[in-house]
């Protein structure tokens, strides 16, 4: 399709190629550019900022579940059961 296009280029008028060149970068450029602003926004940033405050909220949660789990009156009932 692009090589269809690229040689029907020069033998279109200079008012058509031009036109035709900017919209095919456009399109194709646009999914980046998009990303672009999407990724600037302040919202997005505090969204990011926001989600990873809670996964690390969340982390914290199950370090102190896992201490409490492993403490020493809690470990020597594991070590009691893994014995019979």
């Amino acid at each position: 399709m692009m090589d269809e296009l690229f040689k029907l280029l020069p033998i279109l008028p200079l008012w058509i190629s031009i036109p035709i060149i900017i919209v095919t970068i456009i399109v194709t450029l646009w999914p980046k550019i998009l990303q672009a602003i999407t990724e600037l926004s302040a919202s997005n940033r505090a969204f990011r900022r926001e989600k990873m405050r809670l996964e690390l909220l969340k982390l914290h949660y199950e370090i102190e579940a896992l201490k409490k789990a492993m403490s020493p009156l809690n470990s020597g009932l594991y070590c009691f059961h893994m014995n019979q």
